[in-house]
């Protein structure tokens, strides 16, 4: 009995064997079915590089180990890298002062404004620039001169910056030209006076040129308009508005435009080729204004009158200080 069932087992076990064999024999002889290749039209194969490689400009980043743990830059198929983010505590470019750390394009663009008016009382008939009003013009140019020259270096997006240089160079000439009261200066101060309507108006005036941004600042303008706009700014602005604390909340706007501006001319008088630009001294004393100003826009922008009042006499001692010994 155990043969028999050790020879039905054999035999099934040669039958599946076979079968299996068959099967896979079968599968083998079949081609498995594909579908057609597409026939494009030579419109359609123009289109197309048969190499993308070759239209790819510029160097590919690294990708993978080995790049020394530095972020890839993207690369744009311009060949232009694409720029990394930008963050607030990212310095200035080499080179380049950081003007915005002192002044705001809205405070640059206010202040250009607000000399149109001034312009138009200081610059109307000959008889009374010659009488006088040629002194008021030339610090009004000059100011112009000085916040162009910032805009053609400013560290980001300003209005007027492609005209910058130019227009630099058209109000420092005029400033210049206005420390006397004459035929000459009034006929210039007409045409700057025109530019500065157009410019405030929205046009481009056609007689500015192409400059260096970099500014030759005591090329820019005189030191001295630059301090009567300051002593203006604090003496007779500033300090009446920090008086109290509601005089402070009822001028924060004011306030903010004023100390930016005393800031930044802080900052220029301390600039090489002006007097005393290399006396530490005086250093001294321009850089103090020039911290204690931005003391009080913090204060504004905080909120905070104690830290503000506090700048404003930081500056009124360091004002009286420098004025003993180097007024010009």
């Amino acid at each position: 009995m155990n043969a028999n069932r050790f020879w039905l087992g054999l035999s099934l076990g040669v039958f599946l064997l076979v079968q299996a064999v068959g099967f896979a024999q079968e599968r083998a002889a079949k081609k498995p079915e594909r579908a057609m290749a597409p026939r494009w039209s030579k419109e359609v194969k123009d289109t197309f590089a048969n190499d993308a490689r070759e239209k790819l400009k510029g160097d590919r980043p690294p990708l993978g180990p080995g790049t020394g743990g530095k972020k890839p830059v993207a690369v744009a198929t311009s060949g232009t890298p694409m720029p990394t983010e930008a963050t607030g505590d990212a310095p200035a470019a080499e080179g380049v002062f950081a003007w915005s750390k002192l002044i705001s394009p809205e405070v640059i663009e206010d202040e250009i404004k607000a000399q149109k008016p001034l312009v138009d009382l200081s610059v109307t008939t000959p008889a009374p620039f010659k009488g006088g009003t040629n002194r008021d013009a030339r610090r009004q140019f000059s100011n112009l001169a000085m916040l162009f020259a910032i805009i053609a270096e400013y560290d980001g997006d300003v209005r007027w910056k492609k005209d910058a240089p130019g227009l630099r160079e058209l109000f420092a000439q005029a400033g210049f030209s206005c420390k006397v009261g004459t035929d000459q200066s009034y006929n210039q101060s007409r045409l700057r006076q025109t530019d500065l309507t157009d410019l405030v108006g929205g046009s481009t005036p056609a007689s500015v040129a192409a400059a260096d941004p970099k500014a030759v600042w005591d090329k820019v303008t005189n030191r001295p308009p630059l301090m009567e706009r300051l002593e203006e700014a604090f003496d007779k602005k500033l300090l009446p508005w920090l008086a109290s604390e509601g005089s402070f909340k009822e001028n924060n706007e004011k306030i903010l435009h004023e100390a930016q501006l005393v800031a930044a001319i802080s900052e220029v008088i301390q600039r090489p080729g002006y007097e005393f630009a290399d006396d530490d001294t005086y250093l001294g004393f321009a850089k103090t204004m020039r911290d204690a100003a931005l003391g009080i826009v913090e204060g504004v922008k905080t909120n905070n009158y104690g830290k503000a009042n506090e700048s404003a006499g930081v500056i009124t001692k360091a004002c009286s200080e420098c004025h003993e010994g180097y007024r010009s």
